[in-house]
């Protein structure tokens, strides 16, 4: 998904994604490495806990933030090899929060399709509402377990 025009009677602006620093990161259960490893900018390292009602994972941020994408990324080091590791997310939802115990939905499900080591994006523009924490809420991913390796945060700025 492109990012949306403005359009004004003669000038078009696009708006810019910030990048915006996630500060903390938590989890309902840990199966293997804290959730910190998929914010620590290394590509070797990655965080991963098994698929169920209760697996999410939690950004946190100094302040409310509007966010309207994630980057995700991914790859064989969490296990396995591509195209089938079996621990990259598939289906979640994007929920945040400003209390980090009651969630609201910010997207539908997402599907997302790994055939490679690769960043996905994740947009939802749509949001307008600046929380502290924004979670990742797995439903399904290519196996038993739900894995990330690093994640990065934007906001729209005008």
């Amino acid at each position: 998904m492109s990012p949306r025009w403005l359009f004004f009677p003669t000038t078009a602006v696009e708006p810019t994604y910030d990048y915006i620093t996630i500060n903390s990161a938590y989890v309902a259960s840990v199966w293997e490495n804290p959730a910190s490893y998929a914010i620590d900018g290394n590509t070797s390292s990655y965080w991963r806990t098994d698929i169920g009602t209760s697996s999410y994972w939690t950004a946190g941020f100094n302040s409310a933030e509007v966010l309207t994408r994630l980057e995700i990324y991914c790859s064989s080091v969490i296990g396995g090899g591509f195209p089938s590791s079996g621990y990259e997310p598939t289906y979640f939802k994007i929920q945040g929060s400003n209390n980090n115990s009651s969630f609201t939905d910010i997207t539908s499900e997402i599907h997302l399709t790994w055939s490679s080591a690769t960043w996905q994006n994740v947009e939802f523009s749509s949001n307008t509402t600046a929380y502290s924490y924004y979670r990742i809420q797995f439903t399904a991913s290519q196996g038993s377990y739900a894995g990330l390796v690093e994640v990065k945060a934007y906001g729209v700025t005008n």
